[in-house]
């Protein structure tokens, strides 16, 4: 069949056929969770740029394919719901980024909360426990509603994607890393990062992630520059790339005791609430070298490893970088 006639007939099914609609707008959100933000990521174009959110194209577009919306949901009408959202996500003490429950929440419940006065914060009570797709059943159950094991792996790898492009405004301790780094002769050493912990399935050990949370001692909503790892006291830290001790601080309050390490080209790392250090300023140490031991120092509010990525004297997201 020639050329033509094929497109021809593939434009009238897509015009009559709802299913073929959605399969497209499908195959459009797994190329944007499988490729395109990834790859927007490794070259370094959203590192500069504004975070992506509930009002960019692509997540609106992925948003039509997965709850089937006649017309794409238009982002200015959801300032309010959001605003909704984030009412009763600090009412409730939500631990995941808020980012999160927004693309969950556009991606599965826009257009679906049939005047109910508590499907807010019923809405928000899906996220109380358990790990995304735990999540999503909650979701599945509240909306009666039903997704295929592909729809829900590819939501949570849009999100995953999306909350990597969360930016954070750096503070004292950031821009003071970032001068340091940026007057250290360290030369950056290519490849893969590598882990803090020793741990097989270390990223399991995530108890709090990148982005906006509730603060676990006041209770309001503040930026959380780096990712807990629930480990015990006592816990051997690594550093994720070689390069020169720049930061050793030893601390009752904020990040506790705490080493940061330049791995050149304004790459440093930041391991804090330890409790043994290891290792001095200037240093040389490889991704072999015991930094130092995790702990509870600090403003924390049990044993863990608090660890960040700062680039250019600013926090990203360390799952960006980790293995």
């Amino acid at each position: 069949m020639a050329a033509p006639a094929v497109a021809a007939k593939v434009a009238v099914t897509l015009a009559t056929d709802k299913d073929a609609r959605k399969a497209v707008l499908w195959a459009i959100l797994i190329l944007i969770a499988m490729l395109v933000l990834p790859l927007l990521l490794v070259s370094g174009v959203l590192k500069e740029a504004a975070a992506v959110d509930y009002r960019d194209s692509r997540v609106i577009e992925a948003a039509g394919a997965m709850i089937g919306a006649g017309g794409l949901p238009a982002a200015a009408q959801l300032d309010s719901a959001m605003d909704a959202l984030k009412k009763e996500y600090t009412a409730q003490g939500i631990s995941c980024d808020f980012v999160k429950v927004q693309m969950f929440y556009l991606c599965t419940a826009y257009g679906r909360e049939g005047g109910s006065p508590s499907f807010y914060e019923d809405f928000i009570a899906c996220f109380t426990e358990g790990d995304d797709y735990r999540i999503l059943e909650n979701i599945e159950s509240l909306l009666s509603v039903s997704y295929s094991a592909q729809e829900k792996a590819a939501l949570i790898r849009l999100t995953e994607e999306t909350v990597k492009t969360q930016h954070l405004p750096p503070g004292d301790i950031h821009r003071l890393i970032g001068q340091l780094a940026a007057e250290d002769d360290t030369v950056y050493a290519g490849g893969a990062w590598g882990a803090p912990l020793r741990w097989e399935g270390y990223m399991s050990l995530i108890t709090s992630g990148y982005g906006r949370r509730i603060d676990p001692f006041t209770g309001e909503i503040r930026d959380h520059t780096g990712i807990d790892f629930g480990v015990p006291t006592g816990t051997a830290i690594y550093p994720v790339k070689p390069g020169k001790v720049i930061v050793v601080e030893r601390s009752d309050t904020g990040y506790g005791n705490c080493v940061a390490v330049s791995h050149g080209d304004g790459y440093a790392s930041l391991y804090a609430h330890l409790s043994i250090i290891y290792v001095s300023v200037g240093q040389t140490v490889t991704t072999d070298t015991a930094l130092a031991r995790s702990g509870d120092s600090g403003r924390s509010s049990g044993p863990h490893l608090h660890f960040e990525v700062i680039v250019g004297g600013a926090p990203e997201n360390p799952k960006k970088y980790l293995p």
